[in-house]
């Protein structure tokens, strides 16, 4: 930190994990692909998917506003969840499943969709399924699971080629 208290390198500057997860469901939630949202923020795809995935981990200030206003995101909000404190003495589950290295059915180091979608199945079944749950609700609890298995899948396959 510099005398002002403000991050001087780039690691003081790295977001949380949870930050590209917020662009990613934003994004989708908005129906815009990568390309439309580039386009939105005058930036490229594969930097959009590269935040999305966790693999740019320090954005300009810039470039936070103009995300908070393609997506509808208050600034304030965006910035919080940017800048999220990493040492906190509880963590919730979703914080330590996407801030972490695992590894499922022997794919180490699962990529940050599959973290993503993981997280969203333990969400549902610790939140939102109980004994008054209905059919619809397993049958949308069974595919998330199948769309964790594709994503794993796909990680399977990139690793193979890789």
């Amino acid at each position: 930190m510099n005398n002002k208290g403000l991050p001087v390198d780039k690691k003081e500057r790295t977001i949380s994990s949870k930050f590209a997860v917020k662009i990613k469901q934003a994004r989708e939630k908005k129906g815009y692909s990568l390309k439309e949202l580039a386009e939105k923020i005058d930036s490229s795809a594969s930097y959009i998917n590269r935040l999305e995935r966790y693999e740019r981990k320090n954005p300009t200030f810039s470039l936070f506003i103009l995300l908070s206003e393609a997506l509808e995101i208050d600034l304030w909000e965006l910035l919080h969840i940017a800048v999220e404190e990493k040492e906190a003495e509880t963590k919730s589950v979703d914080a330590i499943l996407l801030q972490n290295n695992f590894s499922i059915r022997g794919i180490d180091n699962v990529s940050i969709d599959a973290k993503t979608c993981f997280v969203d199945i333990i969400d549902m079944i610790a939140n939102k399924l109980d004994k008054r749950c209905d059919f619809k609700e397993f049958l949308q609890l069974g595919e998330m699971i199948r769309r964790l298995h594709e994503i794993l899948d796909n990680d399977e396959e990139v690793r193979k080629g890789a």
